[in-house]
């Protein structure tokens, strides 16, 4: 009897749990999609292996939209399409171009990448960060067709520390920048480190922007500041540590239940 009821617990919590994930949904964010070289770990995933997450997600029926989307829902609480997620890309990497985008195109996935407007075009290496080539304006403008860019500041600097002289110029001019290269409006934003403060978010509000991801690890609902948008960092396994998927627990409990 006492088996029993334990059981019946168990299944019963389990629902409860699946139906709660069942309601809320993830973005996935990357950098490299390429072989580890040096530096930061975490910044890369191997090609097949970014291969081998998308054929899971679709084939456990996951469909992937743009997150300008998810974005737009948030800001009238409407509920999330159930079984979505977004796909987004930090700093530009040409990477994304070679190795991710092949892969996205396969599955119908839309993604959005979000760039440093003066890194286009060049090797650029950051600290504890290999030197990598970064997407050019024509490789830009041929990704347009298939997915979004979003504005990752024009020098990847920290904007909770800039003055607000210089904290407008990266907001605003790299808008109009990547709208000018891709000839499509600009309305998401990431924050570089994930810096940011509310003077940030208001400079972000009054140009046009419509939503900002942070580095923020979980699951995103209809109640989520569209302007912290918290992500997943789907690290490889030789990448990740206990903390991690501690962290990432209910996404991992997600995906495997297929909700």
């Amino acid at each position: 009897m006492k088996k029993l009821f334990l059981l019946t617990l168990i299944v019963v919590g389990g629902l409860y749990i699946a139906k709660g994930l069942s309601e809320e949904s993830f973005i996935l964010y990357y950098h490299n999609v390429g072989e580890y070289k040096s530096g930061l770990k975490s910044l890369y995933i191997s090609p097949w292996i970014f291969a081998v997450q998308m054929q899971y997600l679709n084939w456990r029926g996951y469909k992937a939209i743009p997150l300008e989307e998810f974005v737009s829902r948030i800001r009238i609480n409407r509920a999330l399409p159930k079984k979505t997620f977004a796909i987004t890309f930090d700093d530009g990497y040409q990477n994304n171009y070679t190795n991710a985008l092949p892969v996205l195109k396969k599955y119908k996935y839309p993604a959005t990448i979000f760039i440093v407007v003066d890194e286009i075009g060049r090797k650029v290496q950051h600290d504890r960060t290999y030197p990598e080539e970064r997407l050019t304006k024509k490789e830009i403008k041929d990704m347009a067709k298939y997915m979004n860019f979003g504005s990752h500041t024009m020098t990847h600097g920290n904007l909770a520390i800039e003055k607000i002289s210089q904290a407008k110029h990266e907001i605003a001019d790299s808008k109009t920048a990547i709208e000018q290269i891709t000839g499509k409006k600009v309305r998401l934003f990431c924050y570089p480190m994930g810096r940011f403060n509310p003077g940030v978010k208001d400079l972000l509000k009054e140009n046009g922007y419509t939503g900002a991801c942070s580095t923020y690890s979980g699951l995103i609902n209809r109640q989520t500041d569209p302007y912290e948008l918290p992500r997943i960092e789907w690290k490889e396994l030789t990448g990740s540590s206990i903390h991690d998927f501690w962290n990432l627990k209910w996404f991992y409990f997600k995906i495997i239940l297929g909700v």
